[in-house]
């Protein structure tokens, strides 16, 4: 193995001595500090089937306040017909009923909060006076009715639609207006309304041809299932279409085999192409036949089948396994060639001197590994067969890895996901892209962050998942303490800053003198704890520009790694131990050196936020719940601020996704 990567090495016209010496004791290392691991991981599981009693007793709790926030709003009526006074009910945590007294403790952060409040709410204000004014004006007026397109707006943002199609949206940031038609680029113009009828005059005619384009594709996709060789191989192949639905992103419909999402069909709004899963068709009868051969070649197992049949095929390709079998061999032990089967197991019996000793069985439902014992009861599950069974993990001759891969990080505080990005490593255009999801969004009746700690790395992966529809290769788990650690031990990173960075809500401590966080713009090399604050702080914005000066700062700690060289081997060796005790991984020491080794020199590209400035709305729980609107609800019963896909459809987003993977940027 190392005469083969020496010969790699040398025919890139690398030195080879120090190189060597460094690939070797890194893997050395890791190796050495990870020998223990295998048994914080068997510690730290959770048995399975009880994640899955603590998730069902979650959906049932969120069935249960759904209900309660009917009761509560049938209740008020009955008050109201009675004449008596409304009463207010907590559905979530909140600061409590109107006349609680509050002690800040002297704590002058309540003000900023209120301060920043006011100007969030001005903003609000200001924006949409702005907007108001613009198309209240009768040259706008005339210039929209001149060419067929009408204006919704509601607060501070609009939509202009040709033929009920949004074919622009609008909105107001300080003194520019930014146009962001459904097809070309977006366009920024000042509040003068000459600027904004030249621009409409300019851009309608294409608009509304694509609106005319997209009426009749959405129509096409609207009726498909009638077709008659639809409608007949679908029956043939138990295959049913779910009702259309149209957003900003296009028309859409999922194609389902029993409850199971087989893929989504439809027509992009901005491109006008038609889809079916992942492929593309510029023509309707080449969609019609792209469909049609999707459906007649679709497998339509349900999930537990499939992942039966998955289990089934990978435990008998083990067992195959010629150095499997002399590792059984050699402890006495004969595994049955044929299975048996039970109300519950797939089973692959084991027999020692002739007598049952337990047995291999794989659940008929999950399709899940069991240990179980001679009498058919379980000992152990197994989340995973093992990459090797009867010798250690070793680097492959070539540190080339095959296709893109999905890496989920994760920044840990106290026990909560405080910062989640998915790094996508892609050989084929030699970069990495990296697109942070925020901890607010809201599934399965709690934030996303709060899903971590319910359900730990392995099902958050599988979360994850589902909600942006790409399958998470590995995850790196790291606490954020651990990660200021990390670069403390590299030496700090540089991060460029294009604005000063303020917040007054961030309480510091330097030399002793308690003040608040600032971070002038410019360019800075920062240690751990600075890198930390400036990776956790909120400002007074939002959320997600904290996630860009993670992926900033990522990339800073990307640079630094891959300048270690064999005089950082102290370094390596410090990094071994923070990973080895703070960090949680499906990473064996022998992928985290292989991955490295791949991915070093690659660039930091495509840095995206999923936010609500694409696919996301903002709103409270409560309010989510109830379906009421903010002003008929007092700001303390609001319940908690969430982020949910729009339309509340989660294919929004898992689209969004697919074009993120492609390198577009909308």
């Amino acid at each position: 193995m190392i005469k083969s990567l020496m010969l790699i090495l040398s025919l890139r016209g690398v030195r080879l001595k120090p190189v060597v010496i460094s690939l070797a004791v890194l893997l050395g290392v890791f190796v050495v500090v990870f020998a223990f691991r295998p048994m914080d991981t068997r510690r730290g599981r959770v048995d399975a089937r009880l994640v899955d009693e603590l998730r069902r007793q979650e959906q049932t709790l969120e069935l249960i306040k759904q209900n309660m926030v009917g009761i509560v709003e049938d209740n008020a009526e009955v008050r109201a017909a009675l004449g008596l006074p409304q009463r207010e009910y907590r559905l979530s945590e909140s600061p409590g009923p109107p006349g609680t007294v509050h002690d800040s403790g002297g704590d002058a952060t309540a003000f900023f909060r209120a301060a920043e409040r006011l100007v969030e709410h001005l903003d609000t204000v200001t924006v949409t006076r702005v907007l108001t004014t613009l198309f209240d004006s009768p040259e706008l007026v005339a210039s929209l009715e001149a060419e067929d397109l009408e204006v919704t707006h509601s607060g501070p943002s609009a939509e202009i639609v040709h033929q009920g199609i949004p074919v622009i949206h609008v909105s107001a940031k300080s003194d520019m207006i930014e146009w962001r038609p459904i097809t070309g680029t977006a366009e920024t113009t000042t509040r003068d309304v000459n600027e904004a009828t030249t621009f409409i005059r300019r851009v309608a005619p294409a608009l509304r041809r694509h609106a005319t384009h997209l009426a009749s594709r959405s129509q096409t996709v609207e009726s498909i299932p009638a077709l008659a060789t639809i409608s007949r191989a679908a029956a043939e192949a138990g295959i049913t279409f779910a009702q259309v639905h149209a957003t900003r992103a296009g028309t859409f419909r999922s194609v389902h085999a029993g409850s199971r999402l087989l893929f989504e069909t439809g027509v992009d709004a901005r491109t006008g192409e038609y889809h079916v899963g992942s492929d593309t068709a510029d023509d309707t009868d080449e969609y019609v036949e792209m469909l049609l051969a999707r459906i007649r070649s679709a497998d339509t197992r349900s999930a537990a089948e499939i992942a039966r049949d998955r289990a089934i095929a990978e435990a008998e390709k083990v067992f195959a396994d010629k150095s499997f079998q002399a590792f059984l061999r050699d402890r006495g032990i004969s595994i049955a060639t044929e299975p048996t089967f039970s109300q519950r197991y797939i089973l692959y019996k084991l027999r020692s001197n002739g007598s049952a000793v337990g047995a291999f069985g794989i659940r008929r439902d999950t399709g899940e590994l069991w240990l179980l014992d001679e009498d058919e009861l379980p000992i152990a599950s197994f989340t995973a067969l093992g990459v090797s069974l009867s010798e250690p993990a070793r680097i492959p001759a070539t540190v080339r890895v095959p296709g893109a891969r999905n890496f989920l990080l994760v920044g840990t505080h106290e026990g909560l996901a405080d910062s989640i990005m998915i790094a996508r490593a892609d050989p084929s255009v030699e970069e990495i892209s990296v697109l942070s999801i925020p901890r607010d969004v809201y599934v399965r009746g709690r934030k996303l962050n709060a899903v971590y700690s319910a359900y730990g790395a392995d099902r958050f992966a599988d979360e994850i998942t589902e909600i942006v529809g790409l399958e998470i290769d590995n995850y790196i788990v790291i606490d954020m303490m651990a990660f200021a650690e990390v670069i403390d031990i590299l030496g700090g990173v540089e991060v460029t800053l294009t604005e000063d960075l303020v917040d007054p809500l961030y309480r510091t401590k330097d030399h002793g003198e308690w003040g608040t966080l600032y971070l002038p713009r410019g360019t800075h090399n920062v240690n751990g704890l600075q890198a930390l604050r400036v990776a956790r702080s909120r400002t007074l914005g939002s959320d997600f520009e904290r996630s860009r000066r993670q992926h900033i700062i990522l990339e800073g700690i990307l640079l630094r790694l891959g300048d270690l060289g064999s005089a950082g081997v102290r370094r390596m060796y410090d990094l071994a131990h923070v990973f080895h005790r703070r960090v949680q991984t499906n990473l064996s020491p022998a992928q985290m050196v292989q991955y490295f080794l791949a991915y070093r020199d690659m660039p930091l590209a495509n840095r995206t936020v999923i936010d609500t400035t694409n696919v996301l709305y903002a709103t409270y729980s409560n309010l989510y719940y109830s379906g009421r609107s903010k002003d008929d609800v007092a700001d303390h019963a609001l319940g908690a601020w969430i982020l949910l896909p729009e339309s509340n459809d989660w294919n929004v987003v898992r689209r969004f996704v697919r074009n993120w993977i492609s390198g577009e940027r909308t």
